[in-house]
């Protein structure tokens, strides 16, 4: 497949790819939800974005970054739930720890933001703020939680299990292969890589595909562990799916 990266991704082609799965992924997730409602007429959304920057971006509108892009996908798939008689009501949170770059996201959000989407900026670790998080979302709103950190550590899953096993959630989180397959193997992080796995995982043997699946299937069976059957309101279990991006330094998500 070939595409051709934007001009305000210029030296983030990671980000471009990441953002593009977010795009395709976003878009169909949000009409699967809605339609699904079609009977009561209405639904309720929310878009949480953990990391959200802005980063990389020169622009007053924030272009190329997964704010910007966020907004227009929920504000377009709201405008076409209504033509099928839906009414959605749709927020969304967006966390950043750096002070420079929260005081960003306020700005273009006091300006940008999209008409009938409420949107809210947090400023901190969102690891400490897990349970403001959770009370935002509302209980029986469906939530969609995009988790693009920078390195690895912030998504060990015993750190955010108590928003992996929230109902009515769907998470696509960015597991940073690159930096993890040069980390698992070091003496010095084998406790970190055990939290982040959920288990010692031997790789040393295998080629670069099979090291990429054997980290990437121990990390989804570590996130799967934080489900417990009380947690499972549907009856229906929970599971994460793989998506391999082969670009640049080969980013993985979960």
């Amino acid at each position: 497949m070939s595409f051709t990266v934007p001009t305000e991704y210029d030296g983030r082609e990671q980000a471009f790819v990441r953002h593009e799965l977010l795009r395709h992924y976003l878009e169909k997730l949000i009409m699967i939800i809605g339609t699904s409602a079609r009977r009561v007429g209405q639904v309720e959304i929310c878009y949480v974005d953990y990391f959200s920057g802005p980063w990389g971006a020169d622009g007053e509108g924030l272009e190329g970054t997964s704010i910007s892009l966020s907004l227009g996908i929920l504000s377009h798939r709201r405008a076409a739930l209504a033509k099928l008689c839906v009414v959605a009501t749709v927020r969304a949170l967006y966390i950043e720890k750096s002070r420079r770059a929260f005081k960003r996201l306020e700005a273009f959000l006091a300006t940008y933001t999209p008409e009938g989407i409420a949107t809210r900026a947090l400023n901190g670790d969102f690891l400490e703020l897990q349970q403001e998080i959770l009370h935002r979302c509302g209980s029986g709103t469906f939530t969609f939680f995009f988790v693009d950190p920078k390195g690895w550590k912030e998504i060990a899953p015993e750190k955010i299990a108590q928003l992996v096993r929230r109902p009515r959630s769907e998470f696509l989180i960015n597991f940073a292969f690159n930096n993890i397959n040069r980390t698992v193997s070091m003496a010095a992080w084998r406790d970190e890589m055990r939290q982040l796995l959920g288990a010692s995982v031997a790789v040393d043997d295998l080629e670069p595909a099979g090291r990429e699946t054997a980290l990437a299937n121990a990390y989804r069976r570590a996130l799967a562990g934080c489900i417990t059957p009380k947690d499972l309101r549907t009856g229906r279990e929970r599971c994460t799916s793989q998506f391999s991006i082969r670009c640049g330094s080969e980013p993985s998500i979960t």
